[in-house]
């Protein structure tokens, strides 16, 4: 069973050396099992629980399984990066495959039982390249050894041992053409070509690319072709608010299956008819919610199950023998969200993932017709569960009466309230706070701090119109959002009024800045992390593979020639007079969305006027910090940071 909707995925990076770890031990030897103290015991105590233990590296994580099941891998932390491990179920010692010590792989998977590919970013700048290895170790070869070139796995075709196909960038290339890869040569075919228009594609169950989305303006057009040797034509035309979303062909492999909200508010699951050009079944649709993830059975050709996030996810099961299994396994494994990670080629065998708001994951096997969940491996078992806290689901409703999800977590159990409080905004802003393990969220909450997660209009999976709410409303409506979110905070004696500040990274970032030039009033302080300063800047410097969105990014935030000044009134680096409160900038110097020259910008000015600025500036990273000394430096830096401005001095203060 697998998912078929996949998401890039920012692989955050954490460390610990020597010196914290001897720290780390002493604090949590209390809360090792044998010890005394009850859990309500260990609440009381609140023990303020070491930077290093939220921000270090997983010692393994991501596990997949290979194809006959006997083996798994996982990303390990090796000398602070995380490598590539293998280890055999049957016992024995896992093997490091890789031994990297500049960047972190962001994501692998077994092709044969033999053979494994990963990706990682040479130089930091979003320059991915695909590897492959051997699982002694032997034959690290990368494939794509292209300088300047991007390179992104599209279909691992499992039913043939020696090909995959990918997306291929070239240096100076803007569009990225789809190329049939020989894992074993390394020789290249290019199988599909990129008019400068195409952003997505899909390839058939016999691996035949034959769907193309392209972007023509605000326009997305569906493109389809019946043969791997014919033209693509054009199937259906739609508006930027229409979705339609290619999942996966029908196993006959002559429709689609697909997500859309054509018609609708919300996407469903609907089996798309490719030659008339429409909807032919909705097989699947949510009240309140979009789809999110589609998953499916190669062995039985049959759906499984499809995901929509909800406050927490939630699967409508299509398959008996799927929702029999998932509710067993729910039964013995408790009430963390489960997710099958991987599954072998003959599906007897299954890597079962949970996870919740308390703990980052747990990683089981089952398999054989009991398929009993065996535990594996444990992420992050220093981490002292008794002293996380719960994310609670709340409601805020905004000023035009928009109902506003997000998630609250709070510092103590007690009521001791007011708090000193954080808004920790997402970035995107198209993307989504969720039900999760957040080691910021808990970091903040263990220092004392109330988190609210809003999820401001525009964040996704809530229907087209809370999507639609957000064009053209950056640093209005959708910041007024976040202002409300304070205003409740307030209200409820959630939060001190004198103690509130504003965090976040990309989008996030902005918000941050815009709600201390906007709103300066409401605000303590600020952290801004890779942060658009300027949106005209911003809208005039899109990465390269970006440009096919040029109109549709216009319409979304605005034109930067014809809606100048009003994207100036909103932009902080033309409003720097208004900001007053302290602020925290940090930002990679290789960072290929946002310049570091904004921030550094920024910080001049900013000081000059006598504001008080911390700024940190890191050489070796992009658009997110993902070393481990950057990382532990920053949340060092934050630390510090808001204890001066948000506890030190103020009413309430510690």
């Amino acid at each position: 069973m697998r998912a078929v909707w996949k998401r890039e995925v920012k692989h955050i990076a954490w460390a610990l050396n020597l010196v914290p770890f001897l720290v780390l031990v002493s604090v949590l030897i209390p809360f090792f099992p044998g010890n005394a103290l009850s859990a309500e015991a260990v609440r009381a105590k609140s023990v303020q629980i070491p930077a290093e233990a939220f921000f270090r590296k997983p010692d393994r994580d991501h596990f997949r399984l290979s194809p006959d099941g006997l083996s798994v891998s996982c990303l390990a932390s090796l000398r602070g990066r995380m490598n590539l491990r293998v280890q055999r179920l049957s016992g024995g010692p896992p093997r490091f495959v890789t031994t990297f010590g500049d960047r972190d792989l962001t994501y692998h998977l077994w092709k044969t039982n033999e053979i494994l590919l990963f990706g990682k970013d040479i130089r930091g700048d979003e320059s991915f390249h695909l590897f492959k290895v051997n699982a002694d170790g032997s034959g690290l070869t990368d494939l794509t050894p292209f300088d300047g070139g991007r390179a992104t796995l599209l279909d691992e075709l499992p039913d043939d041992p020696d090909h995959v196909l990918i997306t291929l960038s070239l240096a100076h290339q803007e569009s990225a053409d789809v190329h049939r890869l020989n894992i074993r040569s390394g020789s290249l075919e290019k199988v599909a070509g990129n008019n400068g228009r195409i952003v997505d594609w899909l390839a058939d169950h016999s691996g035949r690319v034959r769907i193309a989305l392209e972007k023509r303006g605000e326009k997305t057009v569906l493109l389809h072709r019946p043969h791997s040797d014919s033209a693509f034509q054009p199937v259906i035309e739609v508006d930027l608010e229409v979705t339609i979303k290619p999942l996966l062909f029908t196993f006959d492999n002559r429709n689609l299956y697909a997500a859309s909200n054509m018609g609708r508010d919300k996407l469903a699951l609907v089996v798309f008819d490719l030659d008339g050009g429409m909807e032919r079944e909705k097989l699947f649709e949510h009240r309140d919610f979009d789809i999110q993830a589609l998953s499916h059975s190669r062995k039985r050709k049959v759906l499984t199950h499809v995901s929509t996030l909800g406050w927490r996810t939630e699967h409508h099961f299509f398959d008996e023998r799927s929702r029999d299994l998932h509710e067993s396994w729910r039964r013995r494994l408790g009430g963390d969200e489960i997710e099958v990670v991987d599954t072998s080629a003959d599906e007897q065998v299954a890597l079962l993932r949970t996870s919740s708001d308390l703990s980052p994951g747990r990683y089981y096997i089952a398999c054989g017709t009991s398929r009993i969940p065996v535990e594996l491996a444990v992420v992050n078992p220093w981490l002292p569960s008794d002293q996380l806290r719960p994310m609670t689901p709340v409601v805020v409703t905004a000023r035009d009466g928009l109902a506003l999800h997000g998630y609250l977590t709070l510092p103590s159990p007690d009521h001791s309230a007011p708090f000193p409080a954080i808004v920790k905004v997402h970035g995107g802003p198209w993307q989504r706070d969720r039900w999760r393990y957040d080691a910021e969220v808990q970091f903040l909450a263990n220092r004392g701090y109330a988190v609210l997660q809003l999820n401001f209009r525009g964040s996704t999976g809530y229907g087209r119109r809370f999507w639609k709410a957000s064009f053209r409303e950056w640093g209005r409506r959708m910041q007024d959002d976040l202002t409300d979110g304070v205003r409740w905070l307030i209200d409820r004696r959630i939060a001190d009024s004198a103690r509130i500040g504003l965090y976040g990274s990309s989008y996030g970032g902005y918000a941050a800045l815009a709600g201390l030039s906007l709103t300066p009033e409401l605000y303590a302080c600020g952290v801004a992390v890779s942060a658009p300063a300027d949106l005209c800047r911003l809208l005039g410097n899109v990465p390269a593979r970006w440009k096919p969105f040029g109109s549709a990014l216009y319409r979304m935030i605005g034109d930067p020639a014809r809606d100048r000044e009003a994207l100036e009134a909103v932009s902080p680096a033309k409003r720097m007079d208004a900001i007053k409160a302290p602020l925290l900038i940090a930002h990679g110097k290789l960072d290929p969305r946002v310049s570091h020259e904004d921030a550094l910008s920024l910080v001049k000015n900013l000081k000059k006027r006598g504001v008080l600025v911390r700024s940190l500036i890191f050489e070796d990273e992009g658009h997110w910090i993902t070393g481990e000394a950057n990382r532990i430096r920053f949340y060092l830096a934050l630390e510090e940071f808001l204890n001066a401005y948000l506890k030190a001095g103020k009413p309430g203060g510690t």
